[in-house]
């Protein structure tokens, strides 16, 4: 695996001029979060394209090199503008800094998918749209809902440890409620019972050079 990696990063670095290690891991932090928006699973079922999934990566950066992560992420942009049928527009989402959103030539098939990046307030966030950056923007800001706001998440988290190293968080209730009951071989009213009495699912886990640890917490009868 490590002659892998080093094959591919010297793949980048040759056909973009990008040292991946130096140029930009070098500036990360360490930090990784990914969040999927609630969205409506048979819509998407019924026009993949048209319908989308507002999804965000994020990943943390020392707050001193913004300005040569930036380059480097321009860098790229330009890599792709030059080499792919894809314009790069730069978009105001609301951040300390401007987005650059890819909208690709897909053969004239017509998609709101748009994923772009933009840097704000020590992340680098990625997203599939440029809704979804908005809105993941707004959420650091605090102008919307974010998980430490939401008390299923609290009540699920609140149980676990809190020195790990990763924590996947999953709102059951949602996801359930976008399931049908003849799909899972269940009654209206066992389906019902089901979707009010789960709540939320949270695991977090951590390593050591001894031992893997995994704590995991699933509430019920959310209020």
């Amino acid at each position: 695996m490590a002659d892998v990696l080093d094959l591919l990063l010297e793949l980048v670095e040759a056909y973009t001029d990008v040292d991946l290690e130096r140029d930009f891991m070098e500036y990360l932090d360490g930090k990784f979060l990914m969040s999927v928006e609630e969205f409506d699973a048979a819509s998407i079922e019924e026009d993949p394209l048209e319908e989308t999934v507002n999804a965000v990566a994020m990943l943390s950066y020392l707050p001193e090199a913004e300005a040569q992560l930036g380059e480097t992420l321009e860098d790229f942009s330009d890599f792709l503008e030059d080499e792919a049928p894809i314009d790069v527009d730069s978009e105001d989402v609301g951040a300390d800094n401007d987005a650059e959103i890819f909208r690709a030539d897909l053969f004239g098939i017509e998609t709101d998918y748009a994923p772009g990046y933009v840097l704000n307030d020590g992340y680098l966030v990625f997203g599939t749209t440029e809704d979804a950056l908005e809105n993941a923007v707004a959420a650091q800001a605090g102008y919307e809902e974010n998980l430490a706001s939401l008390d299923e998440y609290q009540r699920a988290v609140g149980a676990l440890p809190g020195d790990s190293q990763l924590l996947v968080w999953l709102d059951l209730q949602r996801i359930v409620a976008e399931l049908d009951a003849e799909d899972m071989d269940m009654t209206d009213d066992d389906f019902e019972a089901l979707e009010e009495s789960l709540g939320s699912l949270a695991i977090v886990s951590s390593v050591n050079e001894e031992l893997i640890r995994v704590g995991l917490a699933i509430t019920f009868f959310p209020e």
